[in-house]
C-alpha cells in the first residue's frame, strides 16, 4: 500500500481529488449554513422576494436609487431602471407626497416593499446632494455639521422590492433560482457535506504519506518548493493566497449587489478565486508535509538563520567575556576565586531577594526560584567532582595506580587538580616499575655472583678438608687449616644469607603454607639453643598455653626467622640475665614474644634494624652479616604474618605475629596410617561437618608411627640449622624432646609432649 501511494500517478490523482474534494466539501458546507439560516428545514414553499437574501441584495441599491432620484426624477429612474431589464421595483415619496416609480401600481405588486427613510442635503446654488443617510425608520437627520444657511435639508420614503414575478434576467433572477435551487437540494447536502469531509480527509492522508517519497525509498526528496525558505515561502504563497482570497470576496460582493455589469463573468471570477484559493492552499500543505518529513523543517528559514547567527554573535560575545573573566578568576588563588564566586553568589541571591520583595509578581518569584536551582545544581556539581577526586584518591592510596582519573566535564580547578592526580599515579607507576626492575637486576646479579663465587669456595672448602685429613704435625699448620675452615664456613654461610635475602624481599622465596603448632616449634627451638646459652650465661625462661597454637605456615621458613632471632639473643644479650619467650593467643593471632637485655647499648632505631647490612655499633666486632632480623621480617611477611622490634633502654623486644588457624566447631582431627614411616593426617571431621578453613591446601603434618618396641615415641634428631635455605625440612607435629624447664629428665619431657598430641589430635586410632 505505501509503494503504491507513493507512484506519480497515483500522487497526481490524490492532488486532483483532494482539490475537486475540497471544493465540494467546502460549497457543501457552505450551502447546507446557507439553508439552516434561510429556515429551509423547519418552513415550506419559501418566497424569495421576501428573503434575506433579496432584501440584502435591494438594500445595496439604496444610495444609487436616492441619488438617480436627486440627479433626474421620475424620468431618470425609469430610464435607469427599466422594468424590462431588471426585477428592482422602486417607489418614492417625497415631503410633497409626489411618487415617483419605475412600474404600473395598478399592474404589479411587488415583493418585499418595506419603507426605508432617506434624508439628504443639496448645496442651495448647485441643487447638487452634499450629504445623505437611510434610515429604517423615522428619524430626524443630524446635519450639525454643516451650515444650513448654505444647505437645505431634505427628505423622502423609498420603498425598493422585487418583481412578481421575475421576468428580466437580472442579479436578482439569477439568486432567485439559487435560492429556490438550494432549497431542492436542502437534504442532499447534508450527506454531500459529511461524504466530502471524510473523502477529503482520506484523500488529504494519502497525498501527504506519498509526498517527498518514491516507491522503494524511504528517503525524504525534497521539490523546488522546499529549496525555498520556509518562512519566505509563507510569506510569498500567503500574499498570493490574500490576492485570491480578496478577488474572490470583491467577486462575491458584486454578484451579491444589485449591479448592471455582467452577472455570468462576476461568477465565473468568483468560481475562479475558489480554485485559485484551492490550489494555493493544497500546494503549501503539500510542501509543509514534506518539510515535516525531513526533520529540523524550521531550520530552512530565514528566521532561524538569523536567529542562530544572533545566537553564535552572542554567544562568542559573552564566552569571550567570560573566558576573559574566567581566566582573570583563574588567575587568582584559590582562596580568592572561592572568595568571588561566594560574593558573586551572595550578590545574585540579595539582588532577587530585593526584585522579589520590591516587586512582590510572581515572576520575579519564578526569576528567584530559577536563581536558587541553579545554585543548588552547581553545588552539586562541585560537591560530585569533590567526590570523585577524594575516591580517586582514595583508591590511588590503597595501591590501586592503574586507576586515572576521568577529567571530562571537571570545572577549572578540579580538573588541574585531577590532572595532578593522575600525573602522581603515573610518576608513582614509573617509579614502581624501575624500582621492581632494579631489584629483579639486583637479584639477578647476586645471585649470578653468589653462584660465580660458590664455585671456587667450594673447591677452598675441600682442599681445606683434604688438608685436615692428612693430619699434619705442623701445629701452626692445624692453626692455619682450622682457621681457613672456619672462615670458609663463615664465608659460604654469608653468600648464602646474601642470596636469601635477596630472595626473601623481592618475594621470590617458595613457601609451603601448612598447619603447625607453634608451641612444638618453639620447644624444639629452645632445645636447640638451650646449651648454647647456658655457655653465654643466660637462662632461657619460655611460656605457652597449654593448648595448641595452630598457624598456616611454613615450617622451614618458622625456624628460620626463630633461628635468626634466638641466634642474635645469643650473640649479644648480657651475660647473667634471663631471656623471655613466651607464645599467646591475643585477639586472633598468635604472639610469640622474645626478650632480653642487650649487652651493648643499643644506637639505632628499629625500623633500621631491620634494613639489611645494618649492625649495633657494638656488634661489627662479632661475626654476622647484618642479614638476619632482614630476612626474618621479609619470611615473615611472605607468611602473612610480621616481626616487630621495640628497643626501651637495654631493653630489646621482639614479636612475632601470626592469624591463628581456627578449626571449625567440633571438628575432630583423625589420624590414618600411612606407607611411609608417618601417618598421614587430613584436619576435618570423621562423620563431622566443621574443617579447617584451609579449603584449596592439603596438608599432610607428620606425626611419630608406632615402633617395635611399643614405644608410640622414638627419640628424635632435633633439626639443626646448616645454612642452606633450600634443605628439605619439615616441622613434626609432634612433641619436642627438649625441655620447657631445665633440670627435667628427656623421657618425663617426651611423655609430656605426647600427652598434648594425644589432646590435640585424639587417641592416634583410625576411626
Amino acid at each position: 500500500m505505501t509503494a503504491f501511494i507513493r507512484r506519480p500517478f497515483v500522487k497526481a490523482s490524490c492532488f486532483f481529488l483532494s482539490v475537486v474534494l475540497t471544493i465540494i466539501t467546502i460549497l457543501g458546507i457552505i450551502g447546507f449554513a446557507f439553508c439552516s439560516t434561510q429556515s429551509f428545514y423547519v418552513a415550506g414553499n419559501p418566497n424569495f422576494g421576501e428573503s434575506e437574501m433579496a432584501q440584502m441584495i435591494v438594500s445595496a441599491s439604496d444610495y444609487t436609487v436616492g441619488d438617480i432620484y436627486i440627479a433626474g426624477g421620475e424620468m431618470k429612474l425609469r430610464q435607469t431602471y427599466n422594468p424590462q431589464y431588471t426585477n428592482l421595483r422602486v417607489r418614492i415619496t417625497d415631503e410633497e407626497g409626489n411618487v415617483y416609480t419605475n412600474y404600473d401600481p395598478e399592474e404589479e405588486t411587488p415583493a418585499g416593499m418595506e419603507p426605508r427613510y432617506y434624508y439628504y442635503l443639496t448645496d442651495n446654488e448647485t441643487g447638487v446632494r452634499v450629504a445623505s443617510t437611510i434610515y429604517d425608520f423615522p428619524w430626524e437627520a443630524d446635519w450639525s455639521g454643516f451650515d444650513m444657511r448654505m444647505y437645505t435639508s431634505h427628505s423622502a420614503v423609498m420603498e425598493l422590492g422585487v418583481a412578481s414575478p421575475m421576468e428580466a434576467r437580472d442579479v436578482l433572477y439569477f439568486a432567485g433560482e439559487l435560492y429556490y435551487f438550494l432549497y431542492r437540494l436542502r437534504f442532499p447536502l447534508i450527506f454531500i457535506s459529511i461524504a466530502g469531509v471524510i473523502l477529503t480527509v482520506f484523500v488529504h492522508a494519502a497525498l501527504f504519506a506519498g509526498c517527498g517519497r518514491k516507491p522503494g525509498s524511504e528517503e525524504v526528496f525534497p521539490g523546488w518548493q522546499e529549496r525555498i525558505p520556509f518562512d519566505l515561502y509563507i510569506l510569498l504563497f500567503g500574499f498570493v493566497w490574500l490576492l485570491l482570497l480578496g478577488m474572490a470576496l470583491e467577486m462575491a460582493g458584486l454578484v451579491s449587489g444589485y449591479a448592471t455589469g455582467d452577472v455570468l463573468f462576476c461568477m465565473f471570477l468568483e468560481l475562479l478565486s475558489i480554485l485559485g484559493l484551492v490550489l494555493v492552499s493544497e500546494m503549501i500543505l503539500c510542501s509543509c508535509a514534506v518539510r515535516f518529513k525531513t526533520r529540523k523543517w524550521w531550520r530552512n528559514s530565514l528566521i532561524w538563520k538569523f536567529c542562530a547567527w544572533c545566537g553564535r554573535f552572542i554567544s562568542r560575545f559573552f564566552s569571550g567575556t567570560f573566558r576573559s573573566a574566567g581566566r582573570m578568576v583563574g588567575s587568582l588563588p584559590l582562596t580568592w576565586q572561592g572568595l568571588a564566586i561566594t560574593v558573586g553568589i551572595l550578590f545574585g541571591e540579595f539582588f532577587f531577594t530585593i526584585l522579589v520583595y520590591g516587586n512582590g509578581s510572581f515572576l520575579s518569584f519564578v526569576f528567584w526560584l530559577v536563581y536558587n536551582i541553579a545554585v543548588v545544581l552547581a553545588a552539586i556539581v562541585v560537591v560530585a567532582q569533590m567526590r570523585r577526586l577524594q575516591d580517586a584518591a582514595g583508591r590511588m592510596a590503597k595501591g590501586e595506580l592503574d586507576y586515572q582519573v576521568d577529567t571530562a566535564g571537571m570545572l577549572g580547578p578540579f580538573k588541574g587538580h585531577a590532572e595532578d592526580l593522575n600525573a602522581i599515579r603515573d610518576g608513582l607507576s614509573h617509579a614502581l616499575d624501575q624500582k621492581m626492575r632494579s631489584e629483579r637486576m639486583k637479584t639477578e646479579l647476586i645471585t649470578n655472583v653468589s653462584h660465580d663465587i660458590k664455585t671456587p669456595l667450594t673447591s677452598i672448602v675441600n682442599y681445606v678438608d683434604l688438608l685436615s685429613k692428612e693430619k699434619p704435625e705442623n701445629e701452626r699448620m692445624k692453626s692455619y687449616i682450622e682457621a681457613l675452615q672456619r672462615q670458609s664456613s663463615r664465608l659460604r654461610k654469608l653468600i648464602e644469607d646474601l642470596v636469601e635475602a635477596s630472595k626473601a624481599s623481592t618475594g621470590n622465596l617458595s613457601v609451603d603454607l601448612q598447619p603447625c603448632e607453634l608451641g612444638v616449634l618453639l620447644e624444639q627451638a629452645a632445645g636447640e639453643y638451650q646449651e648454647r646459652m647456658e655457655q653465654k650465661g643466660l637462662e632461657l625462661v619460655t611460656s605457652a598455653p597449654e593448648e595448641p597454637v595452630m598457624v598456616l605456615a611454613d615450617s622451614r621458613r618458622i625456624w628460620r626467622v626463630l633461628d635468626n632471632l634466638l641466634g642474635n639473643i645469643t650473640k649479644y644479650a648480657l651475660s647473667g640475665t634471663r631471656v623471655y619467650v613466651d607464645l599467646e593467643k591475643r585477639e586472633g593471632e598468635a604472639m610469640l614474644t622474645l626478650r632480653n637485655i642487650s649487652r651493648d647499648r643499643l644506637k639505632v632505631s628499629p625500623d633500621e634494624l631491620m634494613e639489611r647490612f645494618v649492625r649495633g655499633d657494638a656488634s661489627r666486632s662479632t661475626e654476622g652479616s647484618g642479614l638476619g632480623l632482614s630476612i626474618a621480617k621479609s619470611l615473615m611477611e611472605l607468611q602473612h604474618g610480621r616481626l616487630e622490634l621495640s628497643i626501651d633502654g637495654d631493653l630489646f623486644k621482639a614479636t612475632v605475629r601470626m592469624p591463628l588457624l581456627q578449626a571449625a566447631p567440633g571438628a575432630e582431627p583423625v589420624f590414618e596410617p600411612a606407607a611411609e614411616p608417618d601417618i598421614g593426617y587430613t584436619p576435618g571431621l570423621s562423620g563431622g561437618t566443621g574443617e579447617i578453613p584451609v579449603p584449596t591446601l592439603t596438608v599432610q603434618p607428620s606425626i611419630p608411627s608406632p615402633q617395635p618396641d611399643g614405644n608410640p615415641f622414638q627419640q628424635p634428631q632435633a633439626p639443626v640449622y646448616s645454612g642452606n635455605t633450600d634443605a628439605p625440612w619439615r616441622t613434626p607435629v609432634r612433641p619436642a624432646p627438649q625441655p620447657r624447664e631445665p633440670g627435667k629428665d628427656p623421657l618425663v619431657r617426651i611423655g609430656e609432649a605426647a600427652g598434648k598430641v594425644k589432646r590435640l589430635f585424639g587417641t592416634g586410632k583410625k576411626k
